[in-house]
């Protein structure tokens, strides 16, 4: 398994994104959450849909995704939300490093 992933997710809007990372970010489980504006087009209940929202991408440790998993469940207002780990297979030593002091 690898140690570092990048966790994502997607709000439907910015002040839900920002609590969101806030929240991620205060508990340790993440060392970084960047947010873009996206467009995201997908079928919900047989239906194409698009819409604006936010995406969130996590920089953090593999073992946190759990917890990073139950905080974006609990917060979350969608009936279903993305939440995906993506594992991290190269980087920076130095920057492992940061992840690692700001991490839990």
């Amino acid at each position: 398994m690898k140690k570092y992933s990048v966790v994502i997710t997607a709000c439907p809007n910015k002040k839900t994104a920002n609590k969101l990372s806030g929240v991620i970010l205060k508990k340790r489980l993440a060392a970084c959450v960047q947010i873009l504006p996206i467009e995201s087009t997908y079928t919900w209940k047989g239906k194409i849909e698009r819409t604006k929202e936010f995406l969130l991408l996590m920089k953090t440790k593999t073992s946190v995704f759990k917890k990073i998993k139950e905080e974006i469940l609990k917060n979350h207002p969608y009936d279903l939300p993305e939440v995906m780990s993506l594992p991290v297979q190269n980087g920076s030593t130095a920057y492992f490093s940061w992840i690692d002091k700001n991490t839990r």
